[in-house]
């Protein structure tokens, strides 16, 4: 008896909060809120362009382009138009090798050097330990040496080519001693998922991620990109309001750490696949215990937060992990000359953000993210509207 009468207290006790929520939820729209702030941020840091997709609860909430894909000709940015993702691609990159270990080609931690014999690096314990798990969370010790990969760029030089120079690479930090963040250990898996399967990374993800997805908007060729059309043209900055159309971004061998053209539409694709834990269209396409090892903590990150609003946990695999007011919030943005990028999901809220810009040196990925997370939080947005360079 005395439990029931408990029981009924706190529902009775909830029920005016519960129907605060709703109607709170109901009377405000959030989709003017953002794209009114779409339009202040596009102002505010004179940004060329920019594409927007937010998902909730399974369904696409808004998706909407701003400003041009081509300043030259005024074509517009739409929700199709591909955008360069940086190091987006390394979350792609993560659930290859996820797919491997669903096949049972691969094993998260047996080490690398049972695949490839080969392997050799400065650090003969790293050498003999490493795994696939290290490869994806930033944990072998190696610097980022973006000017190792960068001199194949333009040749016929391959991964495998690469994986010769990884005995030359002096360590940064000792093995697995911290997260140390960088690109190498991302072309080495690509590497190991060439190696076990006969066929080329980029193929691999097309045939097994974009085809099954539908993601048909995105690409790593650049000529493949001009075919299809609707691509937004990178942009430099120049003095205080200049704008210079500068080359397409190339990484070459390095695509499966920065090298992914896609959409804002496609995206919303990808952030479903992971908000649903690995289903597409109700079906699970790869197991779930396999997706939530790329969602969780496997490497810490030791630093003191700036702030108990939002702060950095760690490193999954091919994700970085938040607390965003509380909430659980895996996230991951790229950045090259003429592109800035930001994907975002919050798997306990079931929401997905996706900001897209044809412009480097700007934080307004991130930054406008995390003002469309709050909205449709409820919160009163943190991060103001202004420019960031």
């Amino acid at each position: 008896m005395f439990k029931k009468m408990i029981l009924v207290i706190i529902l009775t006790a909830g029920m005016p909060l519960f129907l605060l929520f709703s109607k709170e939820d109901i009377r405000q729209d959030p989709v003017p809120k953002v794209d009114a702030l779409a339009k202040k941020w596009m102002k505010a840091d004179n940004l060329p362009g920019m594409a927007i997709g937010i998902i909730k609860n399974d369904r696409v909430l808004f998706l909407k382009g701003y400003g041009y894909a081509d300043i030259e000709t005024a074509r517009p940015v739409t929700p199709k138009t591909k955008f360069f993702i940086a190091s987006g691609a390394k979350s792609f990159t993560a659930m290859t090798l996820g797919l491997l270990v669903n096949d049972g080609k691969l094993e998260w931690d047996k080490p690398v050097r049972d695949y490839l014999p080969g392997l050799n690096m400065v650090d003969g314990y790293a050498t003999r330990h490493m795994t696939s798990r290290d490869l994806l969370r930033h944990s072998i010790g190696l610097p980022k040496e973006d000017h190792v990969w960068k001199q194949y760029i333009g040749t016929k030089k391959t991964r495998r080519d690469f994986m010769k120079e990884f005995d030359a690479i002096q360590p940064a930090t000792s093995f697995r001693d911290d997260m140390r963040y960088q690109n190498v250990g991302y072309i080495l898996a690509a590497h190991l998922a060439e190696t076990l399967t006969g066929q080329g990374y980029e193929e691999i993800v097309r045939e097994k991620i974009f085809k099954p997805l539908k993601m048909n908007n995105s690409t790593f060729s650049i000529d493949e990109l001009k075919d299809k059309g609707d691509f937004a043209f990178p942009y430099q900055r120049v003095g205080e309001k200049g704008l210079d159309k500068i080359a397409l971004t190339n990484t070459g061998i390095a695509s499966p750490a920065n090298g992914i053209y896609t959409s804002a539409e496609d995206l919303m694709q990808w952030l479903k696949f992971h908000l649903g834990r690995g289903k597409i269209n109700g079906e699970q396409f790869i197991p779930e215990k396999i997706i939530m090892e790329m969602h969780t903590i496997q490497m810490a990150y030791r630093r003191y937060p700036d702030s108990p609003h939002w702060f950095t946990l760690g490193y999954g695999m091919g994700w970085i992990i938040d607390v965003y007011a509380g909430h659980y919030l895996l996230q991951h943005g790229g950045g090259v000359p003429g592109f800035t990028s930001m994907m975002a999901f919050m798997p306990f809220d079931h929401l997905g953000v996706v900001v897209l810009c044809n412009t480097g040196q700007t934080e307004v990925p991130d930054y406008f993210m995390r003002n469309i997370v709050d909205i449709l939080l409820g919160l009163d947005p943190v991060i103001p509207v202004k420019a960031q360079r």
